[in-house]
């Protein structure tokens, strides 16, 4: 059993290594994942789409693409550890008893320590393209944005019929027999895949000498919820169907944003992401079904620029929420930006889950741009627990 849930979990992960990310802006994500008060075109259609309002060329940007792998407390390499001494207790349990012993009792102990942590595995992939449309002073921008991102998480279930079982056989109370026969634990697989269909509009006013600027984003949304289960007495390769673990929903929704200038260096901003709340289940699969709720996202901003210099913060005021067996996320990150040259920008910023269900990040990247057409943004994150991941994106200006 447990040498079929870490084949499945591995597998699993490793397959979705090969795409890419949900984070879809280079510039904001090596910036610490700020832009409510400091995204430009693309990334304003993706954070703020009250500042697309200040575009004055038109943008196409193709691809963007990136991924995060977050395994905070070394799941996956528990897992591995597990794989190990399943193999090693099946090759000594009729010819050496006391290391069959030994290692069912090193078995018990990885399993404690995975249920008590409860520990998971997250891996965030996705693809973004835009177009912007500028228009005359005083007229509304125009940006269209297809984006889509893939959450995945993966929860062992560890019984304690199977803590007992390890902890019997270790002490002697239990003969060495097949795990493969009798341990009930699995490890469950939810995932979500979201596509969004954006049309953005935005406009700015002037108010007493001051720039507000005001942006809608109605989108349509394809979701596809994933609930997948590996069980000792269910589990075979030949039964696994897709259909038999895949969800689909179509739904509507809306981001709104504004942003004002209050000086020629500061901006601030504010913006509500998915404001038609949604909850979604998934199949049920071994009797347990699971909840993807779609709720609002209000994020603040301001971003300060001094000559070459540019400074960001965003606070998230409400929590994202993702499936019901999972901590919700509630976000601060800072970041800055260095022009150091006309052609080279240089970034870095930091993030912090403020509801430590998440690795808080460090984030850092550059931005290429040869001549006024083309530009290459990169970013890269990582922490020291286990975090990492990398965007990628390409753009063009007209």
């Amino acid at each position: 059993m447990f040498k079929k849930i870490v084949g499945v979990t591995v597998i699993s992960l490793t397959i979705h290594n090969v795409f890419s990310a949900n984070y879809s802006d280079a510039r904001n994500i090596a910036m610490g994942g700020v832009g409510v008060a400091t995204s430009r075109g693309h990334g304003a259609l993706l954070s703020n789409p009250a500042l697309l309002a200040t575009e004055e060329k038109y943008q196409l940007t193709l691809p963007t693409v990136g991924i995060q792998l977050s395994d905070k407390h070394h799941l996956i390499d528990d897992l591995k550890s597990i794989k190990s001494k399943v193999d090693k207790y099946d090759e000594n349990r009729f010819n050496d008893v006391n290391a069959a012993k030994t290692l069912a009792g090193e078995l018990a102990s990885i399993l404690e320590t995975i249920k008590n942590q409860n520990k998971a595995a997250y891996l965030n992939i996705g693809a973004a393209a835009s177009m912007i449309f500028p228009g005359p002073e005083n007229t509304y921008r125009i940006g269209f944005l297809v984006k889509s991102q893939a959450d995945v998480a993966v929860h062992p279930t560890i019984t304690e019929g199977d803590l007992r079982l390890a902890s019997g056989i270790a002490s002697g109370n239990i003969p060495p027999i097949n795990f493969e026969s009798t341990i009930s634990s699995e490890a469950r697989g939810l995932a979500v895949w979201m596509t969004d269909f954006g049309l953005s509009l935005a406009r700015s006013f002037e108010i007493k000498d001051k720039r507000l600027q005001v942006g809608i984003t109605p989108k349509m949304q394809m979701i596809k919820t994933f609930n997948y289960a590996v069980n000792i007495n269910q589990y075979k390769t030949k039964d696994f169907k897709l259909n038999q673990y895949l969800s689909q929903h179509n739904k509507f929704n809306l981001d709104l944003g504004i942003a004002a200038e209050l000086t020629e260096q500061l901006t601030v901003g504010l913006v509500g992401k998915n404001l038609l709340k949604n909850n979604l289940e998934t199949k049920a699969i071994h009797d347990k079904s699971f909840t993807y709720q779609i709720a609002p996202v209000f994020s603040t901003g301001a971003a300060y620029r001094w000559k070459q210099l540019t400074a960001a913060l965003d606070v998230d005021i409400t929590p994202t929420k993702a499936f019901s067996n999972q901590k919700d996320s509630q976000y601060v990150g800072f970041g800055a930006e260095w022009e150091a040259s006309h052609w080279a920008k240089l970034r870095a910023g930091y993030r912090m889950d403020t509801k430590h269900s998440k690795p808080n990040i460090v984030t850092a990247g550059i931005g290429f741009h040869t001549g006024s057409v083309f530009k290459l943004d990169m970013a890269g994150m990582f922490s020291a627990k286990n975090n990492l991941g990398a965007v990628l994106q390409m753009s063009y200006t007209f």
